[in-house]
């Protein structure tokens, strides 16, 4: 009976850490998504620039 117990116990706190990596790597892959999204919209920004004060 306390070895069932144990070992539902065991699954369950490792089922928590499972989905504190999951919920972990998630934030980090958006924050990448936000990195390369500011990046891209500042090169954008930077070649429009650059454009503009070639044709002037």
């Amino acid at each position: 009976m306390w070895r069932v117990l144990h070992q539902i116990f065991l699954q369950r706190q490792i089922s928590k850490i499972v989905l504190v990596v999951q919920i972990r790597i998630l934030q980090k892959l958006f924050m990448l998504q936000v990195f390369f999204l500011r990046y891209y919209i500042n090169l954008a920004n930077f070649s429009l620039k650059l454009s503009k004060n070639r044709s002037m």
